[in-house]
């Protein structure tokens, strides 16, 4: 990724930037995104977080699920190297070099399936989105989290004033290159309801957060059935805390 193109491949300065500013200030994200996942998850089950980053959100889940498989996989070779160099040695952690595109695991493997902050990178979110499903068990839970399109300024300078090392003077320009550049290239609520919609999953919820400039969507993969394509219509999404079902 370059700092204008959020599917370019991220390199040694951006993964850095990334790690060092972003990351490090927003752990209460990360924290949230836990909870969230560890009251919908069965002791022993695999957890597959698809593009891990430098790990954040991976390790969290495997030391509050002792008993789960987790395995966190990143398009990014330099993404990768981070995350086992900053990561601890945990049992039940595997984090490796794959692309979303073509998973490396056979069907129905995975009880639940996520992406946080990951969709925006990705060359089809279509085809993404349907490989998530495959490698999930019948049931299975997917859950996407992702910067919002549609987010407002004063949604993008919250978030931004989370960064660390950031001069408050530099507040007001980096939340207008947030929303200008890395929110634009993105993903609104109702694409990302139309794109989960196409794949075939049910159980769709879809909501903006109430407090940062994300939008969130769990949904699951049907019970003994072959997945086949929706139609076009895509039911209404939710604001702030609404849902979409």
């Amino acid at each position: 990724m370059s700092v204008v193109n959020m599917k370019a491949s991220w390199g040694s300065v951006t993964s850095w930037l990334f790690e060092e500013v972003v990351a490090a200030g927003i752990d209460s994200f990360y924290e949230r995104a836990v909870q969230e996942v560890a009251v919908e998850v069965t002791d022993g089950v695999k957890i597959l977080e698809v593009g891990c980053g430098q790990g954040q959100l991976a390790v969290r889940l495997a030391q509050r699920l002792p008993s789960c498989s987790v395995i966190g996989i990143d398009q990014s070779p330099e993404m990768i190297r981070r995350a086992v160099a900053r990561s601890p040695r945990l049992p039940n952690l595997e984090l490796r070099r794959a692309d979303v595109m073509s998973l490396p695991f056979a069907d129905d493997q995975f009880a639940m399936v996520l992406a946080v902050a990951s969709i925006k990178h990705w060359i089809d979110r279509l085809r993404g989105v349907q490989e998530m499903l495959r490698v999930l068990v019948p049931g299975g839970k997917m859950g996407i989290v992702d910067v919002d399109r549609d987010c407002s300024r004063a949604r993008a300078t919250r978030f931004v004033e989370k960064w660390r090392h950031i001069p408050p003077s530099s507040i007001p320009f980096l939340a207008k290159y947030f929303q200008s550049v890395v929110a634009h290239q993105s993903i609104s609520l109702d694409e990302l309801v139309g794109v989960l919609t196409r794949a075939g999953v049910v159980g769709l919820e879809a909501r903006r957060y109430a407090d940062l400039p994300f939008v969130f969507a769990r949904a699951a993969k049907p019970q003994g059935s072959a997945l086949a394509p929706g139609g076009d219509e895509t039911p209404g999404a939710g604001e702030v805390d609404g849902a979409a079902r």
